[in-house]
């Protein structure tokens, strides 16, 4: 993944970039996918996520097991979720694009990589634990941001509509979880004896 120093220096200014220049890094991405390094991020924030929710009185080997399990966990959520973009991309006759998502998307999780320090701030009093909830809620908004331009520069959208792709999967499942509730609702009234 990373036998050479090229790519080892492509990868940091990828990460770099998707930091401080993300409109460029995210076309040159989407243009020459890097799979596995969106891989190494996926991975690395959700070890790193759990590393900073570990109970230290837990065993090494439960530790290990929670590392080991995040990483999956990670991956499969990662899968996932581009897989389920993809199938939204579809009803907009946009898909085919599940490489170039997953490179995007994964780099998008990059600003994650500052909740370790952000963390220190959550041990101090109160103004300073503010302060760290106001950061994270930063960095929150800063990986948003970046997943809706892996939206727009993975399938061509506009702004408008690239909020409109990422809206009407959480207003069509408000709308089907209404429905299911509704529908056992009325059957059970109409099974009540």
């Amino acid at each position: 993944m990373f036998g050479n120093k090229s790519m080892k220096t492509n990868f940091l200014n990828n990460i770099y970039g998707t930091l401080f220049t993300p409109d460029e890094t995210f076309s040159e991405l989407k243009e020459n996918t890097a799979v596995p390094q969106a891989l190494v991020v996926v991975v690395f924030v959700s070890i790193l996520n759990t590393i900073l929710n570990i109970n230290g009185s837990s065993g090494v080997i439960l530790q290990g097991t929670k590392l080991l399990m995040a990483a999956v966990s990670g991956i499969i959520s990662w899968l996932f979720f581009a897989s389920f973009f993809e199938l939204v991309a579809s009803i907009f006759n946009k898909s085919g694009y599940m490489k170039s998502f997953l490179t995007l998307s994964g780099f998008a999780l990059t600003p994650w990589i500052f909740l370790a320090p952000i963390q220190l701030f959550k041990t101090g009093d109160a103004v300073i634990s503010l302060f760290g909830i106001i950061l994270g809620l930063a960095v929150w908004l800063w990986s948003t941001v970046l997943l809706v331009v892996a939206v727009i520069k993975t399938y061509n959208l506009s702004l408008g509509r690239a909020l409109v792709f990422l809206v009407v999967p959480f207003v069509a499942g408000f709308v089907a979880f209404n429905w299911f509730i509704g529908f056992f609702t009325t059957l059970g009234g109409i099974l009540k004896v």
